[in-house]
């Protein structure tokens, strides 16, 4: 998401959006149809039609993306999305010392069936479809057991922050670096998105 937002602002500024929004629009399709007709091939009883048709798989709990609930200490609320608040946390796995901070992606309270499905399709899609790329926030697993939160995410801990703070920042301090950083930070989101694309990734 980061990543469309840095892209879009390079090609608003050279005039180039409606057209790489809609050969987005119609890549994104593309994909859509191969994931639902690969996984469908395998699972007959699954709805072609949506791509949260892994939010009706369970999960299996043999998995090593599965992640115990002991091992993650939420700390402080980052930020609060549509169906998901975002928390530092930090990672310590209950067989060795070493701690990591990371980031936990859980269920608003009160969430709702629809809520659920997408999480569960998010952890499912990043744990089989994703994989490791130095460009793309590493998924580092989800926590299926805890009853208070539901399923959630862990991931990477950037701290730099969120790129589209860096962005807003940078709207009224343009300066002569400033467009080889967009650049850099561009080239690596290319980079990113080329491995998913090979991976038929792409969400």
């Amino acid at each position: 998401m980061l990543g469309v937002i840095a892209a879009m602002v390079v090609l608003w500024r050279l005039g180039r959006l409606t057209v790489v929004r809609e050969d987005i629009q119609r890549r994104v399709t593309v994909v859509r149809k191969n994931i639902a007709n690969r996984l469908t091939a395998h699972n007959p009883g699954y709805d072609c039609d949506d791509i949260y048709i892994y939010g009706q798989m369970d999960f299996n709990k043999t998995d090593n993306w599965i992640v115990p609930s002991a091992d993650i200490v939420l700390d402080a609320m980052l930020t609060s999305g549509r169906f998901a608040d975002i928390y530092k946390a930090r990672y310590q796995p209950q067989n060795n010392m070493s701690k990591q901070i990371v980031v936990a992606k859980t269920l608003k309270s009160g969430y709702s069936e629809e809520n659920m499905l997408m999480m569960k399709a998010k952890i499912n899609f990043f744990g089989k479809e994703v994989g490791e790329h130095p460009n793309i926030v590493h998924f580092i697993g989800a926590v299926v057991d805890n009853e208070a939160f539901g399923p959630f995410m862990v991931l990477e801990y950037c701290e730099k922050g969120q790129l589209r703070d860096w962005l807003l920042q940078k709207k009224n301090t343009w300066a002569e670096d400033t467009e080889e950083q967009l650049h850099r930070i561009v080239y690596g989101i290319s980079k990113g998105m080329s491995f998913l694309e090979s991976k038929k990734a792409l969400p």
